[in-house]
């Protein structure tokens, strides 16, 4: 590299002079290109140890939509009629479900009247005078030992005779009335289930079609590839996907590379001199255009002619590439005339490189005749690269991360980018594990995005809503998240954002601000928002939505808790929400409650509570027990056994019923592992993926307790009630499993619990102790 530059100026300056300034201009570079400063760390990371190359999306024109309604159009009519019967009988099927619920209920409600008003009386015969004599009387307590036996009857009666009604409401045919209501509904039912397809298709096609406003044209390429063969590069991505560090990368290779090296694929590499322009940097210097900037910067390595070396350099054969480091970061109302400067700059001297990086949402379009390209996110393989790089030094330790990580499928999205990865990786270096609570590091995530990760490069951006804190864009995108998560918007127009966030803003301090200042605010400064197609956005990642909605729905009342639990059982979509939700509050026993009744309610009065086993456990199991107890908690194996007795007899009569419903869903669940966890028990090999084989034999040995057999029609009717029972015990159980501030009884209580026939209603904890303000 030295001869190279020492060439391109072979003339101009006193060799002496050139040599030891070319030297200061190596070391200068080599040095400045050679850490990058990671949230988290008190001291820069070598970026040799962590570097990745990312892949490359070539990037082509979006499609125009006049509006988000023509996307939705194209999808519902891409839906195959066979795909509309099918959603047409769920429809009706959820409204019948529906009316044989009321009905059950406006039963029960006439049962338990019945029924409390005998005991009542009961009462009023139990405290008559008769009845109020000492002990010894013998008259009186035959009498309160009637009255006891007298109040167990009233409640057995009770319990059949619900369990009568219950199953009559399942049974029998509908009244001409409920018939009738269902046709009512049944058209907005359709049109609900018919609406909640499209989003799905429309989330879909975007994704599919478009990258983050553009659509994607050919496979990914490594990044070398495509810098090697182009002279006008602009490099976009979003907050965090790697563009300082990938200009820095190829400003070292450049410096560091010998006179004709190989490429990673065998081809000659083009030999250049890198300029790497902080363009931050340059806009705050003041001075008047980019030469003069990189000037200033020559006559400070010590050259006695910077103006003449850096022209003749520029003009000479041997060519330069000029790295413009952070169009986003200059203000935008300086953004124009940056970008002039840099096409002058490439007009003049049109034999050099020119790669310009920016956020992708900061773009406006103005670079003419540079290719396009954006990072992608990262791919498994990059993952792992990344981190055994990062903990190159502890081989052992990336392989517990990676592990982890494929047992945690809900951190998947905090991978996509290096910055995120790297912040996993430093809250994993911290305890040798990832935080209990995955709402913490979601927290984490939101605050780097909306404050740290400027703050780690010394960068003030400039704000479109001055005096806009970070927890008052918290509150506002919180709200955003959850209104359009409640209505189903996965997408929406720009006007439809501006208008809601304008709306919002009432909770701001000081005047009311622009909604469309608030959306700029969100997608160019934090990445947070996304414009998929043209004027049509969505949150950066699904999971940032359904966490920032959990984050609004943890300062409501508890109502609002139990109205979502409704949702819940109705629409799976909720589950992740549910699951944040519950590791966001402060004391979560009151809700964790209402969701083990409202999961035993799916079962209740039915025949499938059989398929849990409360007798004891096979004698080999249990000795199996006993040997394992140690450094788990006390019982925790017991609860975790039963369930997998319960799992198992899911399977095999659904199998004998040919009733996949439940078993579909029991493929998908993590709830075994999830009560692992929360008991305390390690059933897994050393890879994690597989039992132990003493396990296994256990498991044997469960198998082999045979469930009490069922009517094949019973399992073929209350399949969707195990598949909902299913679908809240991994609720519960992976928000244990993350951490939930939930009491240590109810915990255990609740573990206990799932996997056990007992269908009673839990009552409400007791209420939170309170200080004299109420608080």
């Amino acid at each position: 590299m030295t001869q190279l530059f020492a060439d391109s100026i072979r003339g101009v300056e006193e060799h002496a002079t050139a040599s030891q300034a070319i030297e200061n201009y190596v070391r200068e570079t080599i040095d400045s290109c050679s850490f990058v400063k990671i949230m988290g760390m008190d001291q820069p990371v070598p970026l040799d140890d962590i570097y990745t190359e990312v892949k490359i999306n070539s990037r082509i024109k979006s499609r125009e939509y006049n509006s988000i309604q023509q996307l939705e159009s194209e999808v519902r009519s891409a839906i195959p009629h066979s795909d509309v019967a099918r959603i047409e009988q769920e429809a009706k099927q959820k409204l019948e479900r529906s009316q044989r619920q009321a009905q059950f209920r406006s039963a029960e409600a006439g049962v338990n009247a019945k029924y409390d008003a005998l005991l009542a009386l009961l009462s009023e015969d139990e405290s008559s005078p008769d009845l109020r004599g000492p002990i010894e009387n013998s008259h009186s307590s035959r009498m309160s030992g009637f009255v006891s036996d007298e109040r167990g009857s009233i409640e057995l009666r009770r319990k059949n005779e619900l369990i009568k009604a219950r199953k009559r409401s399942e049974r029998d045919a509908l009244t001409d009335e409920q018939a009738r209501v269902v046709e009512e509904q049944l058209p907005l039912m359709v049109e609900r289930l018919l609406s909640q397809r499209v989003q799905e298709g429309l989330a879909q096609k975007v994704l599919d079609d478009f990258g983050h406003g553009v659509s994607i044209d050919g496979p990914k390429q490594p990044l070398w590839n495509i810098v090697s063969s182009k002279d006008r590069l602009l490099l976009l991505g979003r907050p965090g996907a790697g563009k300082s560090t990938s200009l820095k990368h190829i400003a070292k290779r450049y410096v560091c590379m010998p006179r004709l090296p190989l490429a990673s694929g065998g081809l000659p590499d083009k030999p250049r001199i890198p300029l790497l322009i902080n363009l931050r940097e340059y806009e705050a210097s003041k001075e008047s255009t980019i030469f003069d900037f990189v000037e200033r910067q020559f006559g400070a390595y010590g050259f006695a002619e910077p103006k003449l070396v850096l022209e003749t350099m520029l003009k000479s054969s041997q060519e330069c590439s000029v790295l413009f480091d952070g169009l986003d970061e200059v203000p935008r109302s300086q953004q124009s005339e940056v970008v002039v400067e840099i096409t002058k700059l490439a007009k003049k001297y049109p034999n050099n490189q020119y790669i310009v990086s920016c956020r992708t949402a900061n773009y406006l379009g103005q670079l003419e005749r540079f290719s396009e390209l954006e990072i992608a996110d990262f791919g498994q393989a990059q993952i792992s690269h990344f981190v055994r790089h990062w903990f190159a030094g502890t081989p052992s330790v990336a392989v517990s991360f990676l592990a982890e990580l494929a047992r945690k499928p809900g951190l998947s999205e905090l991978t996509t980018t290096p910055l995120l990865l790297a912040m996993l990786c430093v809250a994993f270096n911290r305890h040798q594990k990832f935080p209990e609570q995955k709402s913490f590091v979601y927290l984490a995530c939101l605050d780097a995005l909306l404050l740290d990760w400027d703050s780690s490069k010394q960068l003030r951006r400039e704000s479109f809503v001055p005096g806009f804190d970070s927890e008052s864009k918290k509150l506002i995108l919180a709200k955003m998240a959850c209104d359009t998560f409640c209505d189903a918007e996965l997408f929406f127009t720009k006007e439809e954002a501006a208008r809601k966030f304008e709306e919002l803003s009432e909770v701001m301090p000081g005047k009311k601000v622009s909604g469309r200042d608030l959306l700029a605010e969100f997608e160019e400064n934090h990445g947070l928002l996304i414009e998929r197609a043209r004027h049509i956005y969505s949150f950066s990642h699904l999971t940032i939505q359904e966490f920032l909605a959990a984050l609004h729905l943890s300062r409501s009342a508890a109502d609002v808790h139990a109205r979502l639990l409704d949702e819940l059982l109705e629409d799976i979509r909720w589950r992740d929400t549910s699951v944040f939700l519950l590791c966001l509050l402060s004391h979560a026993d009151e809700l964790f409650t209402a969701l083990r009744n409202r999961g035993k309610a799916c079962l209740r009065s039915t025949s499938v509570g059989s398929l849990m086993y409360s007798g004891e456990l096979p004698k080999r199991v249990q000795d199996f027990i006993r040997s394992e107890n140690e450094g788990s908690v006390p019982g925790g194996w017991e609860p975790w056994f039963r369930w997998k007795m319960f799992e198992y007899n899911i399977v095999k009569v659904s199998h004998d019923v040919s009733n996949k419903s439940a078993v579909n869903v029991l493929m998908k669940s993590e709830a075994s592992r999830y009560l692992a966890s929360v008991v305390s028990v390690d059933p897994y090999d050393k890879t994690g993926l597989r039992y132990r084989r003493s396990v296994n034999n256990m498991l044997a040995e469960c198998a082999g307790v045979q469930p009490r057999r069922l009517d094949t029609n019973t399992v073929a009717v209350y399949g969707v009630n195990i598949s909902l029972y299913l679908n809240l015990v991994n609720v519960a159980l992976e928000a244990l499993a993350s951490g939930s501030r939930v009491s240590p009884q109810l915990r255990m209580r609740l573990a206990r619990d799932i996997g056990d026939p007992a269908m009673d209603i839990w009552p409400d904890p007791p209420a939170k102790r309170m200080n004299r303000l109420g608080a």
